[in-house]
């Protein structure tokens, strides 16, 4: 039923697209990504608790160098080794019921978005239950006040808080200590929100929205003020069907996924196309083979390391490499060993 919800959810967002699609110039020619993507392995489940059931989130801790991947139907958090070896599990059903989206906080703190969507969960670096921070939304104009409907959110360096609230639909901001700061409502053609998938935050601030029915992608800057907004809905590879996801590299490169289309796509600061990785290339394979995707729903970044993408409906997280353009096998690869768990 929960596939079927998503499918419908989904295909609407396409059909959508399709409509307002048009034809319009190429984009003017960008210097490509400047590193080769490479697939060299894939986690399908945990230590002792068996495989993945649609992991919707993933998550680089890049102070204890692990891994975190959300793994839906099973009500589990997975920490795992930066090369995707299984460390332990926490969750289960008295935790966590459908979690969804997670970043890592200030001392290790594990921040968790259930399938309630209104409350983020905390835990401890190794899985404690923490007070959970339940974000309230003032109320301006005239509104009342009231609990945010959050159905995406990010973690700043600085422990900002930023959140995607589908119920009105905008974007809320909230400090370190979790008082309310910002309302982010745009109102003009290229910045409006209409449904609201992800967030994401850069190391300078940058906050980042992508959007099912919207403009795909829209920047803001730290104070709300609008700075761009890019991303078509038609056929060529820089367009859009589904952006279901979206972060930042350590250099201000933006990475996006499109769940319909199976991919991620790579766009420079200023929201230049410069690359893509994924897809469903046969029917054969229905994007089973390595460097293929299946309904990527997320998507991290280790600093100056490997790029982690977790597959809804491949039931596993890819680990990708980053490797120099131009230097072929010049440089040594990696031993990524491969991860089964037990049946």
């Amino acid at each position: 039923m929960a596939r079927t919800a998503a499918t419908s959810l989904l295909l609407a967002a396409l059909l959508a697209g399709a409509a307002g699609a048009q034809s319009r110039p190429p984009p003017p020619e960008r210097p490509p990504y400047p590193f080769e993507v490479i697939p060299v392995d894939a986690v399908r489940g945990h230590l002792l608790e068996g495989y993945f059931v649609e992991p919707l989130g993933v998550a680089f801790d890049a102070e204890a160098r692990e891994l975190l991947v959300a793994d839906s139907k099973n009500g589990l958090i997975g920490i795992y080794e930066p090369r995707g070896v299984p460390l332990f599990a926490f969750g289960g059903p008295q935790a966590l019921v459908d979690p969804r989206r997670l970043a890592v906080g200030a001392g290790g703190v594990i921040h968790v978005l259930d399938s309630t969507q209104s409350v983020i969960k905390r835990f401890s670096y190794r899985g404690e239950p923490l007070e959970a921070f339940a974000p309230i939304y003032p109320g301006l104009d005239g509104e009342p006040a009231g609990a945010a409907r959050a159905s995406c959110f990010a973690l700043a360096a600085d422990g900002t808080l930023v959140l995607g609230d589908t119920g009105r639909p905008q974007v809320l901001v909230y400090g370190p200590d979790g008082a309310f700061r910002l309302a982010i409502r745009p109102a003009k053609a290229a910045a409006r929100f209409e449904a609201i998938s992800d967030v994401a935050v850069s190391r300078d601030g940058l906050i980042a929205v992508t959007d099912l029915k919207a403009t795909p992608v829209q920047l803001f800057d730290r104070e709300g003020r609008f700075v761009r907004g890019f991303g078509g809905r038609d056929i060529a590879r820089e367009d859009f069907t589904a952006p279901v996801a979206i972060e930042f590299d350590e250099d201000g490169r933006l990475f996006v996924v499109d769940m319909l289309r199976h991919d991620v796509k790579i766009f420079d600061p200023d929201g230049g196309f410069t690359g893509q990785f994924g897809g469903w290339f046969t029917p054969e394979s229905r994007g089973s083979r390595p460097g293929e995707m299946l309904y990527p729903a997320d998507i991290a970044i280790a600093p100056g390391g490997l790029i982690y993408v977790a597959e809804r409906f491949g039931n596993r997280v890819q680990l990708f490499r980053r490797e120099p353009r131009g230097e072929g096998e010049a440089k040594p690869r990696l031993p990524v060993p491969s991860v089964q768990p037990p049946r």
